[in-house]
């Protein structure tokens, strides 16, 4: 009777095999639509990731190395800079451009700031003014605006301002040119 109850729960033509072999199909298919959700998600993990990883690169901290002044006389700007606002030359040296073209540099620093001082061939002097667009200006701290101020009128520095401060106070500045023009600035706290 159990027999008969059995046959009767299977479609008219089904047999065992025929059975086992549908369920065999059925699990390998169930197994490789399992296999391609798990290869999916772990393929978004895994392109997750490297973004990720790939964005943490482009984040890392800047932090100042050097900043490069062109002249059209590194050797004079190098020693006005050493002279006047007591720099020291750590290096000379000459790079090559791609296209053949040679750049004299003088590099010059002081605590905080390393300089490259730049001679490229066809350097022109600046003619700017304070509120032109662009690099404005380098400002190097001094504990005292006005006794800097003097001595360096003193040894002939252009100035383009005398020593003055803002309005709210807070720091007081004056600014001045190198020998080729470029604009630098006295700044004190107060």
């Amino acid at each position: 009777m159990k027999r008969m109850t059995i046959r009767r729960s299977l479609p008219k033509n089904a047999t065992i095999p025929h059975f086992l072999k549908k369920l065999v199909w059925t699990k390998f298919t169930l197994i490789l639509s399992l296999m391609a959700i798990i290869i999916s998600i772990a393929g978004q993990d895994l392109v997750y990731a490297q973004r990720s990883e790939a964005e943490t690169v482009e984040v890392s901290a800047f932090q100042l190395h050097h900043v490069t002044l062109s002249v059209s006389n590194a050797e004079r700007v190098s020693q006005w800079y050493v002279e006047m606002l007591g720099f020291t030359v750590s290096d000379r040296f000459t790079l090559t451009r791609p296209n053949g073209s040679l750049v004299q540099v003088v590099r010059v620093e002081i605590p905080g700031l390393q300089m490259n001082i730049s001679e490229f061939e066809g350097s022109v002097s600046p003619n700017r003014t304070v509120d032109e667009q662009g690099w404005r200006h380098l400002a190097f701290q001094v504990d005292n605006v006005d006794q800097t101020y003097q001595r360096l009128q003193v040894e002939g520095v252009e100035f383009l301002t005398e020593p003055f401060t803002y309005d709210p106070l807070g720091y007081r500045i004056a600014f001045f040119r190198d020998p080729e023009g470029n604009i630098l600035e006295l700044y004190q706290d107060l």
